[in-house]
């Protein structure tokens, strides 16, 4: 009885599991990654204290709020410091709103040293799921920056441009400098402002594709070009500058805030109107480049990439001017052809110019070599048309044959007004495509485009019966001799505006589209060329709060006809299709949206004097419906009524919201020397359909500033690449912040042996009345050829002075992970601490089975055994087959 109690045990667990190997375990949604500010750079040189080579910015989704235990890799090696990760906001250092639609998030790092050389890739790891990649290069190259406190005094003599001799203007590199060469990078730190004739100059050389000239904002530095002349911004009159690369840098113009650099790339800015003089000038855009047959090398979109921009406001004071006077304007007029270029995931709004993607060619039409990308771009309050593609060519010109693919865009109330009835009259839609109205040779204009999952919300004209140079409607569509395919899209009407403009054509194909008429019965009929057409509502989850994801009873729900490429994700970068077929529209239905609430971030910092601290709750996930939660503190080490004041109560939103909420709490400031303390922070009971997010817990930390100064390492354990050259430490001061301290710092043998495996390292440290910032100290790693183990330096901290004391953490260990071949077990890789020597406790780690990721042996340890289990039911089952069969034969 005994053994067949414990067979089935056995037999049991084998069978579960059988279960858990066979079936995958469900995890959040994947981290997709869409494009990177910088696609090469070195891997050293970089200087600040914190990393090693370039930093790089990148965006996605499912990335996450706040890095935790995520990590970020180049190649197989991850980055050597973490400057920023957290939600794709407009924020200080990151100038680009691309989170209220987009929900993106944004990740700031350093190449590391230990990176391969060559192509590589980039990377994340989120809750042990992988994300695609983004192609990067590592090469060499100087890296620069400017400061407010540099001084421009050449290079070599006086200022370097590195990070201690900084430079004081960008144009001082970008137009003055002739010692820099291609492939250089220059960051810009914070409160480095640019105000002059034509703002940021791309005037020196130019780079290559393997070594663009770069301009970027270093993180958490805000940014500013203001350019004056209302005529021209960056890279203006210096079209023929190409590879130049700029990147999180705020641009104010009264007109052509920036002007092309060919083969440009143009990522995360934020381009607006300027603050005193707006939207002045014709025949251009706050965005510009057509070049002229006179210069076939002048500035045009060729082969630009022009991903991540915020564009706003532009005109907006100021409406009524010019009808030529536009938010973009990409245009090919230099009679010669040119690469394709490429508008993803840019945020246009409240733009009173006309037109905001504006692609229109006239006369001398050169056209494009490849296929020009118009996707997930969001377009909001757009005056005329918000997205157009619109050949004009003269005889003698063409034709004309470049292929144009448009999909994933969002366009809400486009086609607003007011409108203009002059220069050959314009239309207030939300699509246009085919000729333009001036002097066109039709046969000129053989442009084929694909129009896919598209979502079309209303037209904000308001004004009717205006005449007939002027039409309004969803779809402005000019004859030309070209194709015209339009599938998937979806187009709602709030104001009574027809479907299609008067005089429009009809297109060459049109299948599966949603035409909803908001259930008034006006316009009656969708369009009549239109097959297969659906006219339900497409049941959005709240147009309230802007969020065009579908319900679960949507029409649109596997509605669709199969596209394939391009359309092979959707507008959240889901996999197309999720369901049976496409969905219409920009969003694949993935399951019920739901509010999510959660804390802004897992930890927050007050200083004792307070007098509170304010803590932030998010809602993301569907906007549909009134939800709320409830707030409230408990003591961790800090104690209510002494430490703080009890708080707890109940936040709430409204259907349609999505702002963040705040609550406070009081903090006592008291004269007692003490440890910083800690106040628990929970979310709890959430109604209205909405869940909690990963970050329901969090702790509220209150920063002592009764004691003395403290002087400690920032981690009690380091590691760093045996190859990598050098390791920063860094050393904190907390508590008091008055007087001058000072504190010295020395290195020992441990297993490593200075000399051998490295540089012994002493100094002092010091800091000024008030100085609170942290410090670090190097040493150099000497690279040997022995395989050998893993070895360790002993750092220390000794004799503090003016009344400063060492803290808990006045030793540490620094680890050399040996490079050669042995080292024993590898320590995982490190999750981005503020030094480049990767804080890590150096726990045991052995290979996954393809040799590359780790795995923890824990991890190993459960699968071998439960391997073992499974195979050794299978042999038990197998041994009963026998002995069945025997008996019954």
């Amino acid at each position: 009885m005994k053994g067949k109690t414990m067979f089935k045990k056995f037999f049991y667990l084998c069978s579960v599991t059988c279960v858990l190997l066979l079936f995958p375990v469900v995890s959040h949604a994947a981290p997709v990654l869409y494009f990177s500010d910088l696609t090469s750079g070195p891997k050293t040189g970089l200087g600040d204290g914190l990393g090693s080579g370039a930093v790089v910015t990148i965006w996605g989704v499912n990335i996450g709020s706040t890095q935790g235990t995520s990590k970020v890799y180049v190649g197989d090696v991850e980055a050597a410091y973490v400057y920023e990760w957290t939600n794709a906001t407009q924020h200080k250092g990151h100038p680009a709103d691309l989170y209220t639609y987009h929900k993106m998030q944004t990740i700031a790092f350093s190449v590391p040293a230990a990176a391969i050389d060559g192509a590589n890739t980039i990377k994340v790891v989120v809750n042990g799921v992988t994300s695609n990649t983004l192609p990067f290069t590592v090469r060499t190259g100087k890296i620069y920056f400017v400061k407010v406190s540099g001084t421009d005094t050449g290079n070599g003599s006086g200022s370097n441009g590195d990070w201690n001799n900084p430079w004081r203007n960008i144009n001082y590199y970008s137009r003055t400098l002739s010692g820099v060469t291609p492939g250089s990078i220059l960051y810009v730190t914070d409160g480095v402002t640019v105000t002059s004739q034509y703002g940021i100059l791309f005037s020196g050389t130019s780079g290559t594709s393997d070594n663009p000239y770069a301009i970027a904002a270093y993180p958490g530095a805000s940014v500013s070009s203001t350019d004056l002349s209302g005529a021209a911004g960056p890279e203006y009159p210096w079209g023929t500058r190409q590879y130049w690369h700029l990147s999180k840098i705020k641009l104010e113009a009264p007109s052509n805030a920036y002007t092309f650099s060919p083969k440009g790339r143009v990522i995360g800015l934020e381009i607006t109107d300027h603050p005193t003089s707006p939207c002045s000038g014709i025949m251009s855009g706050l965005v510009a480049g057509a070049g002229g047959a006179s210069d076939p090398n002048a500035a045009t979109p060729d082969g630009v990439t022009f991903l991540g921009n915020y564009i706003h406001d532009y005109c907006s004071q100021s409406p009524t001017q010019s009808s030529q006077q536009h938010t973009t304007y990409f245009s090919n007029r230099t009679g010669v052809v040119k690469a394709p270029f490429e508008i993803g995931w840019n945020y246009l709004y409240n733009n009173m110019a006309d037109h905001g993607i504006h692609i229109y060619d006239e006369g001398v039409c050169g056209g494009w070599s490849g296929t020009v990308k118009i996707h997930d771009n969001v377009v909001v309050s757009q005056r005329g048309i918000s997205i157009g593609v619109n050949p004009s060519c003269a005889p003698g010109y063409g034709p004309v044959t470049t292929v144009f693919e448009i999909f994933n865009n969002l366009v809400i109330d486009g086609g607003r007004g007011p409108y203009f009835l002059s220069n050959g009259g314009l239309w207030s839609v939300g699509m246009a495509f085919g000729t333009g109205t001036i002097g066109t040779s039709q046969s000129a204009a053989q442009y084929t485009m694909k129009v896919y999952n598209n979502t079309i919300y209303g037209v904000g004209e308001t004004v009717r019966d205006i005449g007939s140079n002027y039409s309004a409607g969803f779809l402005h569509i000019n004859p030309w001799f070209g194709s015209l395919d339009l599938k998937n899209n979806v187009f709602v009407d709030t104001k009574n505006w027809p479907w299609i403009t008067n005089g429009a054509t009809n297109p060459t194909t049109s299948t599966n589209n949603l035409w909803y008429n908001g259930g008034d019965g006006n316009p009656a009929n969708p369009p009549s060329w239109d097959t297969a057409p659906i006219t339900s509502n497409p049941l959005f989850v709240s147009t309230a709060g802007s969020d065009f994801h579908l319900q679960s009873g949507s029409p649109a729900i596997d509605a669709g006809a199969n596209i394939g490429s391009p359309v092979l994700t959707d507008f959240d970068g889901n996999t197309r299709p999720m369901g049976t077929g496409y969905d219409i529209g920009a969003y694949e239905y993935a399951g019920p949206a739901v509010p999510m609430l959660q804390f802004s971030s897992a930890t927050y910092s007050v200083s004792e004097a307070g007098p509170t601290a304010t803590i932030t709750v998010t809602r993301t996930g569907s906007a549909a419906g009134a939800v709320s939660v409830n707030y409230a503190t408990s003591n961790g080490t800090a104690t209510a009524g002494s430490d703080y004041t009890t708080a707890s109560g109940t936040l709430s939103w409204i259907d349609g919201e999505t702002t963040s909420k705040t609550f406070t709490v009081a903090i006592t400031n008291d004269t007692l020397v003490e440890p910083d303390e800690t106040i628990n922070l929970t979310l709890t009971s959430p109604t209205g359909g909405a869940i909690l997010g990963s970050q329901s817990t969090a702790v509220l930390t209150i920063l002592d500033n009764d004691g003395p100064p403290i002087l400690r390492f920032e981690n009690s354990s380091y590691s760093v690449s045996e190859g990598a050259g050098t390791a920063t430490i860094r050393v904190l001061r907390t508590g008091s912040a008055a007087g001058a301290v000072s504190v010295n710092y020395a290195t020992s043998n441990g297993t490593a042996t200075a000399g051998s495996d490295y540089t012994a390292a002493s100094g002092t440290l010091s800091w000024i009345d008030g100085e609170t910032t942290s410090k670090t100290f190097t040493i150099t790693i000497i690279n040997d050829t022995v395989v050998e183990s893993n070895e360790t330096i002993n750092l220390t901290l000794s004799n503090p002075t003016n009344g400063a004391i060492l803290g808990s953490q006045s030793t540490a260990v620094l680890t050399i992970l040996d490079n050669d071949g042995g080292g024993g077990n590898t320590p995982p890789p490190s999750s981005g601490g503020d030094s480049s020597a990767s804080g890590g406790s150096g726990c045991g780690y052995i290979k996954d089975d393809d040799g590359k990721g780790p795995r923890a042996k824990g991890e190993a340890l459960t699968f071998a055994i439960m391997l073992m289990l499974t195979l050794f039911g299978v042999a038990i089952r197998r041994r009963i087959q026998i002995k069945r069969k025997m008996i019954l034969g």
